[in-house]
């Protein structure tokens, strides 16, 4: 007898002889249940003590630096910087390894599992939802415990219905990346797999890859999509909100409406264009609170740019753009694959194997590093703009000083944190500033 595989749970036999399947009697299924259930409980509690031990630590480490120093910026770049750690080499690990739980009980509860294309369609599916839902725990979890700590260091007030926002925050952007995901999936099934020979062993490695791209997209689109305001309201001050509209005219700009947003609570300063159907420009009340004028003239230059440009459109489409190459690689593969061919070389599946793997590792470092750099670029272009419109360097760089001070965020980045993030950091952007002025007068 041969154990043949159904989706996460093991309900029939097949006789290798006859090739007649036979119902497992309804003992050995509850077996397999109770077995399944109790690996992956097994794996929650492990992981998450683990998780839960290592935030701790972090916590006392972040106050320690806080206590130490008296700086918000260095324990909150002190923050991050764990932040990071703990998502690369500790959630993103641990996520993975949940998804190896039905591998383990494929591979060695079930030694003789024979593994079907057809069956594995669905099974990966219904095996990576528990795992992105494991994953958002952790992410619970880190927002929990890290909460009370920034809550402190930034000095503001946090309830938990401010912590389950941003969890839902999380989970919002999630279901989009799963939904990405969910078609990336489906494309590797039907294009990539059924053309390829694929052992069980590079079979995991594209499951397990397809999680840790997933969960990496998630912290590399997310600190652009927690920027999204709550509600926008129309301008209070009438002053300001006269000053605006005139600007705009001046600029003929007058179609672009300008919103602010509540985030005194939050001490969180920012603005940002949304063009996609209407040009808007938003604005955190904290922020505009402390411009002057002069200083709200030019950040509103800077987005009007965005908005002229259709920055955001552009950024959403390459976005999207690289994953038609993971729905078609196997096309792809067959193509580079007939090239070789008819220039005399033998392609073996291990090489249209090599192919596959290294269009995906080029679609990670596209989303990773070229499309972050794409945003970087745009708000150069931004800043030239304001600059060649009649704003003084200083002036620009005033608002641009106080947005990170206001935040309580570090001048200078590393460099690898540099090439991640959407947005230059200020000791480069003033750099910048001043030699694109200089360039001018010349």
């Amino acid at each position: 007898m041969e154990i043949f595989n159904a989706p996460l749970i093991y309900f029939f036999s097949q006789n290798v002889t006859t090739g007649k399947i036979m119902f497992i009697r309804e003992a050995a299924i509850l077996e397999m249940i109770v077995i399944h259930i109790s690996l992956i409980i097994l794996a929650v509690v492990i992981l998450t003590s683990a998780n839960i031990a290592v935030l701790n630590l972090m916590n006392k480490a972040i106050l320690n630096e806080y206590n130490d120093s008296g700086s918000a910026e260095r324990a909150l770049k002190r923050m991050k910087n764990f932040t990071y750690i703990h998502y690369f080499a500790v959630i993103v690990p641990s996520s993975i390894l949940f998804t190896l739980v039905p591998i383990f009980i494929i591979l060695i509860i079930l030694p003789n599992a024979n593994i079907s294309i057809a069956d594995e369609r669905l099974r990966l599916i219904l095996q990576l939802m528990p795992t992105f839902i494991y994953f958002y725990l952790l992410q619970a979890l880190r927002s929990l415990i890290l909460n009370k700590t920034y809550a402190t260091i930034r000095k503001v007030e946090y309830t938990c219905a401010d912590t389950f926002l941003k969890i839902f925050k999380n989970i919002s952007l999630g279901l989009f990346i799963i939904s990405l995901i969910v078609l990336v999936t489906f494309g590797l099934f039907f294009y990539v797999l059924p053309e390829l020979e694929l052992t069980i062993w590079i079979w995991m490695g594209i499951q397990i890859l397809i999680v840790a791209v997933a969960l990496i997209l998630v912290e590399i689109i997310y600190p652009w999509w927690n920027s999204r305001p709550p509600v926008p309201r129309p301008i209070k001050q009438e002053s300001l909100k006269q000053m605006i509209k005139e600007f705009l005219v001046q600029q003929n700009a007058h179609e672009i409406v300008v919103l602010e947003y509540a985030a005194t609570k939050d001490k969180y300063a920012n603005v940002f264009a949304d063009g996609l159907f209407r040009k808007r420009i938003y604005f955190s009340d904290y922020f505009m609170q402390r411009l002057s004028y002069e200083e709200i003239k030019a950040v509103l230059l800077h987005e009007i740019n965005h908005l002229k440009n259709f920055h955001t459109f552009v950024q959403i489409i390459t976005f999207l753009l690289p994953w038609p190459m993971l729905l078609f690689a196997g096309k792809i593969t067959y193509l580079i694959g007939f090239a070789i061919e008819n220039m005399g070389f033998d392609l073996t599946s291990t090489g249209k194997n090599v192919i596959s793997g290294v269009i995906v590792i080029l679609v990670f470092i596209y989303i990773g590093f070229l499309w972050p750099y794409l945003l970087r670029l745009h708000e150069r272009q931004a800043d030239e703009y304001a600059i060649r419109s009649g704003i003084t360097p200083e002036v620009l760089i005033s608002a641009l000083t106080k947005v990170t001070a206001l935040n309580d965020q570090p001048p200078s980045l590393g460099k690898l944190e540099e090439k991640l993030s959407t947005h230059p950091s200020l000791e480069n952007r003033i750099k910048y500033i001043n030699e694109f002025a200089k360039s001018m007068v010349k």
